[in-house]
């Protein structure tokens, strides 16, 4: 089912996309968009698979509202991620420890659109309490 907000998305880009150049947008969903043609471009869906650790707390920190600066964002990310061997692997590597694990479950376990959603929900307290671990 198709909501008016879906509906409007191929319209904004349109407009965006014939009114300006060289512009690229990137769209993080979990399927198509399934428009043949959008302000004469032709969408590429790439399906990703889950982000690395590390990837996964970069995401979060540049999305958390909670977070104002690039020494904040460097700071979480050197905080959660601090062990070297964890910062590769991916959600239910086999390797992954109990610490990672919980973060990783906290801040969206590496897929964007959950991630986005975990940044934006977080309470400061909570954010604070992530930091701790």
């Amino acid at each position: 089912e198709k909501s008016d907000e879906s509906e409007e998305l191929p319209m904004i880009l349109s407009t965006l996309l014939y009114e300006t150049k060289q512009t690229k947008v990137i769209i993080t969903a979990r399927s198509a968009l399934g428009q043949p043609s959008i302000g004469g471009q032709v969408e590429h869906p790439y399906p990703l698979g889950p982000l690395t650790f590390a990837n996964t707390v970069k995401l979060f920190a540049n999305l958390c509202p909670h977070l104002h600066t690039p020494s904040e964002r460097g700071l979480l990310s050197k905080t959660l991620v601090n062990e070297e061997d964890q910062e590769d692997l991916l959600p239910g590597a086999r390797t992954i420890n109990e610490r990672t694990n919980m973060i990783f479950s906290q801040i969206g376990n590496g897929i964007p659109a959950k991630i986005e959603k975990a940044a934006y929900c977080i309470s400061r307290e909570d954010l604070t309490k992530l930091q701790q671990y």
